[in-house]
């Protein structure tokens, strides 16, 4: 919810059109990690990530695709279960983004 209040912010103050009026319902990405994403601008969305599973992620690279391409990129620090993280402070991307998760270790 901070999230939303924080984009709906942005787009108020930068006059700018074509915001969304909140994030996605989560889906799985596989390996017990859910996403989530936004449209903040025209062209610029974010997203986050949910921790389903019962262990606590420790480390996880992933790439994702949006207009530009494939682009690498990692989860800084661990996750616990049932625990969120991203945003626009964290992650962007042109498009709606295709995540994929190419290494995970959990503990």
């Amino acid at each position: 919810m901070r999230y939303v209040i924080i984009a709906i912010t942005l787009c108020g103050l930068l006059s700018l059109s074509g915001c969304a009026s909140g994030w996605t319902s989560w889906s799985s990405v596989g390996e017990d990690v859910s996403m989530s994403y936004m449209q903040l601008t025209k062209g610029t969305w974010t997203w986050k990530f949910r921790n389903d599973g019962p262990t606590s992620v420790t480390f996880m690279t992933f790439t994702y695709t949006d207009a530009n391409g494939e682009h690498p990129d990692v989860l800084p620090g661990s996750l616990r279960p049932g625990a969120v993280y991203g945003g626009w402070g964290a992650y962007a991307a042109s498009s709606p983004p295709i995540i994929v998760i190419r290494e995970i270790k959990r503990q």
